[in-house]
């Protein structure tokens, strides 16, 4: 057996696990057996992760393979091919093999110490991720690594498949500095209306101008109807007469924004859920409903030719599975001023042939007052297994 691996058997019911009242620790284990095969990757993050581990080795029935280092292994395709005892670890071979024992019902489970493997060998997880006939994921890995670790920005893709962590509960990815902006914005606002106000009423001619201002992440704002508006107290420049002029009338084009509703955002995701469902149950009917009259993905077929098209490749698969990440929704004006709706997430196709996740973005627009996909945009794929 090559060196670095650590085996180790345990009863389902370990001492710690026995209690009426289960810790935490043994609580977060019991989830991390269920949501593993479905998530494949889950990311310890904390002080608990070795409490956590202890208790859930107690609860499988088989061995954790630990990797804490690239050194004994030299790659994460070594260490598949030693454990499983296949003569090669070349990727074409390795990933047909894995295919094959992950749908006679092949199971590891992986604890990954990921601070001390380098990133450039910590992105292959990605490549080799078999799903069994179920559909599960066949690998099952718990990530230990430190948020530190995150900023390197290779991994990023990596981070993207992490749906899930125990520990703190920050998010994996950096906040960029420009998402503080419109706060700090508002912030300079309201001090400057401030010293504005107590500037003119000490001069006993105060005006107060009405302001729409261009930002959808204004938190404070007060919304009306599609739009959202900011009162604030405006020093008038001397010498200069507002009497009778409607500074909403001024640079109304770059002033006047629509924004999005609670609503509209609200029945973009319902939507995407719906759709999503209908997919992954192969419902056609279902599935087309969704979709405006005359859509076509391609410019060469038309919509009845789309339409059998996709009908063949959606009951082609034995099973279907897809995840939808977080979504985020956007309203913009489109052609002929009609308004869509930009609805962006990552999602996780899985089907026994394949599976990529992709960066997907659905454009919707209404269709006698019901919205439709009328676009549907591949922004990035990521092929996680093909078929060979």
């Amino acid at each position: 057996m090559t060196t670095g691996q650590i085996f180790r058997h345990s009863s389902r019911l370990g001492s710690g696990l026995t209690s009426s009242l289960p810790s935490k620790d043994a609580v977060s284990a019991n989830w991390l057996l269920r949501v593993l095969p479905d998530f494949g990757i889950v990311q310890l993050s904390d002080r608990r992760a070795a409490s956590v581990v202890t208790q859930f080795e107690a609860l499988i029935d088989m061995p954790l393979i630990r990797w804490s280092s690239a050194e004994p292994f030299i790659t994460y395709p070594r260490l598949l091919a030693d454990v499983l005892a296949l003569p090669s670890s070349e990727h074409v071979y390795l990933q047909h093999s894995l295919r094959v024992w992950a749908e006679k019902g092949g199971v590891l489970w992986i604890l990954v110490e990921g601070d001390g493997i380098p990133s450039d060998q910590l992105i292959q997880l990605l490549r080799y991720r078999p799903l069994s006939r179920s559909g599960q994921f066949a690998i099952r890995i718990l990530l230990k690594v430190a948020d530190s670790k995150w900023r390197d920005i290779s991994l990023e893709p990596l981070a993207h498949v992490i749906h899930e962590r125990i520990g703190d509960p920050r998010p994996l990815k950096k906040t960029p500095f420009t998402a503080y902006v419109p706060y700090l914005f508002i912030v300079l606002l309201s001090a400057t209306s401030i010293a504005a106000t107590v500037y003119v009423a000490s001069q006993k001619k105060a005006t107060l101008v009405t302001t729409v201002v261009k930002n959808e992440r204004i938190p404070f704002a007060e919304q009306k109807g599609s739009s959202v508006e900011l009162h604030l107290p405006v020093l008038a420049s001397p010498g200069i007469d507002t009497a009778g002029v409607d500074v909403t009338e001024i640079d109304r084009a770059d002033r006047q924004v629509e924004l999005l509703s609670f609503s509209e955002k609200a029945e973009a995701v319902a939507l995407i859920e719906r759709w999503s469902r209908a997919w992954q149950q192969q419902n056609i009917n279902e599935y087309f409903s969704m979709y405006s009259q005359g859509y076509s993905a391609y410019r060469q077929m038309s919509s009845e030719e789309w339409r059998l098209w996709r009908t063949s490749r959606l009951k082609k698969p034995g099973w279907i599975s897809i995840e939808i990440g977080p979504v985020t929704v956007e309203r913009k004006e489109g052609g002929k001023a009609e308004v869509e709706l930009h609805a962006t997430f990552w999602q996780l196709y899985r089907s026994p042939g394949y599976q990529d996740d992709t960066l997907k973005t659905l454009i919707l627009r209404q269709e006698e007052g019901v919205w439709k996909i009328a676009d549907e945009i591949n922004e990035e794929v990521r092929p996680l297994s093909r078929s060979s």
